[in-house]
């Protein structure tokens, strides 16, 4: 191949004249170098390269200008069908040439056209002597000599029979495939039967003529492609603004399109909706779609309009609903005995089928029969058959093919007779083992019920009516209340605070936003009140009527309990006051004392010793104002501060007094929080809250201070006694210190109780605490031994 490329190059640059052969010797010379002596015409070039163009691969003929065969290969010779013994003088004398097929031009023209344009290049077909058509490439070119004179034409010649072959091979698979695709189309166009095929997107690749029709309303098969549905129905409801249902096919169905594709196999699906303003329901079968390659390329599928078949299934469905609905009458099914032929037949059966009992024993009727049952259905039944009685009405058990019992309710009556003795006895029945068993739980229900409702530990009160008088009451309520018999009474409740100016209506205690518990007295009239926690709650009583549960529990032993444990911290509390009180008070008095006898003795200057006794007197002052300040802080003028700058002020002094190894960090929120309090009083609880912090911090610990708003929201509120809803300032105070357990915890606020003994005096907290409550604000403490504490100051903010 690559030999044949350097020859085909070498030739290209003999015919354009750029390179050309010595005579003699054959060595190239280049353009512009001439030979010694001879014209240079066509023979000149002939001599130079015969044995090239003879031995060339390819076919090759060199013709004169006026057409005259020259030369030409055995190559060319078998490529045009002649004996390679003979010679074609002229190429002109071939019949015609077929260009593409479908043009007949002679070479004349194909040689003219090399000519005129210096190159002619062509697949034709080439009559041969015996009439054969053979397929080649024709090349022609125009041979020139270095002074670019055209001195005869060079054709080339390529077999093109594969080429052909194939060709030809593919004219006829496309027309095999147009006339399979016609007959494809014909028998798919007059099948009453949607067909149509999509791609992945959803778009049409095929549609049949009753699916343009029927459902695209399409001007033809052809307008669907590449469109989808909702093209066709956002089209056919523009065109009818006016009419909503003019076109909702499809609108509420799933998208079987998608479903087929996830389920990769064939499926069947129910589509429906109205279509040209008429319903229209569809029996679809779809499946995925893949290519001669097994490549998925969309889906296929087929509707069939079962419209009619639809109405005529939902008009039989319909009539059978309604003849079930006539012999069930409510689970009622027919039953009919004729006593000569001696079949029963029941319809439907109360086992799911239609009974046909031929020949009926006293086994068969009455062997499923509950035996506790049987005797009495026989009797009554004997009794019918013996003319005695016409009717039959009875409830009884029956086994199921299951060998589950059931209750059956019968009613039957004779229809004929013959000499006095019945012939025909035909009825209803029903099966009433849901009522039956409805009835047991019932009872068992309402035995639970009294038994929960009586030996409940609460007392329990159900008012009702318009009035919500007592319609039930157990036996611990009828104790609270001190009435034996309080039905029909009217419920009282009055708080144990004091606070409220008459008692609470049971209504009242209903319709409360949150459902703690609340301490009241309880009574009805003529019962002696007693102390209890009420909760009430709105319940329906049955029959549209709403009621109250009241839910009492005795708060006597509670009261008891909290009276005493009251007493226990009181005492508690003035014991640890008493002896700080006189541990704090002899650590003042003792130097007084010093100093007053040594004054009087005049072992010192009596200025000296005035002196340290007013210092000790001032210290008993301070004591003394402490004390005072953790029950009642001293009354001052009303002033309001802003939190934020209070702490960016003196954060920073108490960070740089820190003691070495500790670190401080801060934060503020961005807008000012304005409180209710003296600055010398905010001073005052930093400061105590700083000092134990620092107390509690080892060196290397760390302390945070920070300053932010919160909403109380009502769970919160409830939660502390000393919250109420709104907005607070929030001052944080927080060190990985020491920490506390639970009962140091519990203890902290109490006045003189200290775990920083000796050095300790016991009043910071309490001091705290008596500031922060008499601002109705509160304080929480958070702490963990080896852990840490946190201590968080909430004040209410001035614009709650």
């Amino acid at each position: 191949m690559a030999e044949l490329n350097i020859l085909n190059r070498l030739f290209y640059d003999i015919l354009t004249g750029k390179m050309h052969y010595k005579m003699r010797k054959g060595i190239p010379m280049q353009e512009g170098q001439h030979t010694k002596g001879g014209p240079r015409d066509l023979n000149w070039f002939l001599e130079g390269h015969r044995g090239l163009i003879i031995g060339f691969p390819k076919g090759m003929i060199v013709l004169s200008p006026r057409g005259e065969v020259a030369l030409c290969n055995r190559a060319a010779l078998n490529l045009l069908g002649f004996d390679p013994s003979t010679e074609c003088e002229r190429l002109q004398d071939l019949e015609a040439f077929t260009f593409n097929g479908d043009v007949e031009v002679s070479l004349d023209e194909a040689l003219n056209e090399a000519l005129s344009r210096g190159s002619f290049d062509s697949n034709c077909l080439i009559k041969t002597p015996w009439g054969a058509l053979r397929p080649l490439n024709l090349s022609v070119t125009p041979i020139k000599n270095p002074d670019g004179e055209t001195i005869g034409l060079l054709c080339i010649l390529t077999g093109l029979d594969e080429l052909w072959k194939r060709q030809e091979e593919l004219k006829e698979s496309d027309r095999r495939h147009r006339e399979l695709f016609t007959l494809l189309r014909t028998m798919c166009d007059n099948v009453p039967d949607m067909i149509w095929a999509k791609d992945l997107k959803k778009r049409y690749i095929f549609a049949n003529r009753a699916l343009a029709e029927k459902l695209l309303n399409a001007k033809d098969t052809d307008e669907p492609i590449g469109k989808t549905d909702l093209f066709f129905a956002t089209r056919e409801r523009e065109s009818h603004p006016e009419d909503p249902q003019w076109h909702t096919f499809g609108e509420i169905c799933q998208d079987s399109d998608l479903l087929t594709l996830e389920a990769m196999a064939p499926s069947r699906f129910d589509e429906w909706g109205n279509v040209k303003g008429k319903f229209l329901f569809l029996d679809v079968h779809k499946a995925p779609f893949f290519d001669q390659n097994g490549v998925l390329i969309g889906t296929v599928g087929c509707g069939r309009d079962i419209t009619k078949e639809k109405a005529m299934e939902q008009e039989l469905l319909e009539s059978r609903r309604r003849l079930k609905l006539a012999l069930e009458c409510g689970d009622i099914y027919t039953w009919e005995w004729d006593i000569p032929r001696g079949t029963i037949t029941v319809n439907p059966s109360p086992d799911g089928d239609r009974d046909d009992l031929s020949s009926p024993s006293e086994e068969v009727i009455f062997g499923r029969i509950h035996p506790e049952d049987a005797p009495e259905v026989k009797a009554k039944v004997d009794r019918i058959l013996n003319g005695e009685q016409r009717t039959f009405d009875h409830i009884f058990r029956r086994q199921n093919r299951l060998g589950q019992w059931e209750w059956i309710w019968c009613k039957g009556a004779a229809v004929e007779y013959q000499d006095g003795r019945p012939t025909r006895i035909t009825g209803v029945a029903r099966n009433v083992s849901e009522r039956m068993e409805a009835i047991r739980a019932l009872s068992r229900s309402e035995s639970r019920y009294r038994a929960l409702f009586e030996g409940s530990i609460d007392g329990l009160l159900v008012l009702g009516g318009e009035s919500l008088l007592i319609v039930e009451a157990n036996s611990t309520a009828r104790r609270l209340l001190g009435k034996e018999d309080p039905i029909g009474l009217k419920a009282l409740f009055y708080p144990i605070s004091g606070e409220a100016e008459r008692p609470m209506t049971p209504k009242e205690l209903a319709d409360r936003s949150h459902s703690t518990p609340l301490e009241v007295f309880a009574s009805v009239s003529g019962g002696a009140p007693s102390p209890v926690e009420v909760l009430a709650k709105w319940i329906h009583l049955g029959e549209g009527q709403r009621g109250i549960l009241v839910i009492l529990r005795d708060l006597a032993p509670v009261l008891k309990m909290r009276t005493q444990l009251l007493q226990a911290h009181k005492m508690r509390a003035l014991s640890t006051i008493a002896e700080g009180m006189g541990h704090e008070l002899n650590n003042i008095l003792a130097p007084l004392q010093g100093y007053s006898e040594m004054g009087l003795s005049g072992m010192m200057p009596p200025d000296i010793c005035f002196t340290k006794i007013l210092e000790g007197v001032k210290r008993a002052r301070e004591l003394t104002l402490k004390l005072l300040m953790t029950s009642r802080p001293p009354v001052e003028a009303s002033e309001t501060i802003d939190l934020k700058d209070f702490v960016e002020r003196h954060v920073p002094i108490l960070s740089e007094i820190a003691p070495e190894g500790i670190s401080v960090s801060w934060s503020v929120p961005d807008r000012p929080l304005t409180v209710q309090l003296t600055t010398e009083h905010a001073r005052q609880v930093l400061l105590h809250l700083w000092s134990n912090a620092i107390w509690a911090v080892s060196p290397g610990g760390h302390i945070e201070i920070s300053l932010r708003e919160v909403q109380v929201d009502p769970s919160q509120a409830a939660m502390n006694p000393n919250l109420s809803e709104g907005p607070y300032a929030v001052l944080s105070i927080c060190d990985d210190g020491c920490g506390m357990d639970e009962v140091t915890k519990a203890r902290a606020p109490e006045p003189f109780f200290s775990s920083r003994v000796p050095i300790g005096s016991g009043l910071g907290l309490s001091v705290v605490h008596g500031l922060i409550t008499h601002h109705q604000g509160t304080v929480v403490i958070e702490s963990t031994p080896h852990v840490g504490t946190a201590v968080h100051v909430y004040i209410p903010l001035c614009d709650r």
